[in-house]
């Protein structure tokens, strides 16, 4: 067993990490349980999260995409379960649109026994972050984008979860980004998704505010 101290992981962490995200415009948020970097520009928000255990491992969160042209329709209304008062100054915390999951496995969740091997672990996300994430990025800032991928699911049999973010809500997000990219499938989506979430005794009164309020989406894209 390592004698490391999950102080001194973190900090030697997290001081890799700032270095490499600040000066790209990363707002790091260090205190607390849950670290996290946050960048956010007129076209998205993105923001990730760290935690760190006892077994001195680390994990990474989801790469998580905002777009506040979804969002603000979801912070407006809500969802059941959910408060959502830590989302609405848009600092610190971010509701996602989407998430970027697929890491590799090396940055799965292990036990860190020595300084070295946490400096190698910052450096495989550092890694990991300019040779995958940042094309995603590129590619799901664009609503039509996600949009497209939102179809390709639905042609496997798939829903629009292994894209969007939440629960039932990720139905929500689907059918505003729909709206917002003038979908000519519009229609037959509320459908699907009304036939969903019919179906969930706590969504009634959510549901009818947000098929008001998507119907009267502008497109803008």
């Amino acid at each position: 067993m390592s004698s490391l101290k999950r102080s001194i992981i973190k900090q030697t962490f997290l001081n890799i990490i700032t270095n490499f995200f600040k000066p790209i415009g990363y707002n790091p948020f260090i205190s607390g349980e849950d670290p996290c970097f946050v960048f956010a520009d007129k076209e998205i928000t993105i923001s990730f999260f760290f935690n760190f255990f006892s077994d001195n491992s680390i994990a990474c969160s989801p790469i998580r995409l905002t777009h506040y042209l979804v969002e603000n329709y979801i912070l407006d209304i809500g969802f059941p379960g959910n408060r959502l008062e830590k989302y609405k100054n848009k600092e610190r915390y971010h509701l996602p649109t989407l998430e970027l999951r697929n890491f590799p496995i090396e940055l799965d969740s292990r036990s860190l026994l020595s300084k070295t091997e946490v400096e190698e672990f910052a450096q495989e996300f550092i890694n990991f972050f300019k040779d995958k994430i940042i094309e995603e990025i590129e590619k799901y800032k664009n609503l039509n984008q996600v949009l497209i991928e939102m179809d390709e699911l639905r042609s496997k049999g798939k829903y629009w979860k292994e894209i969007l973010s939440g629960g039932p809500e990720h139905l929500i997000r689907g059918l505003i980004i729909a709206k917002i990219c003038d979908d000519t499938a519009f229609v037959s989506k509320m459908q699907w998704v009304e036939e969903l979430i019919s179906g969930l005794d706590d969504w009634g009164p959510y549901w009818e505010k947000y098929k008001t309020s998507i119907v009267n989406i502008k497109p803008r894209i």
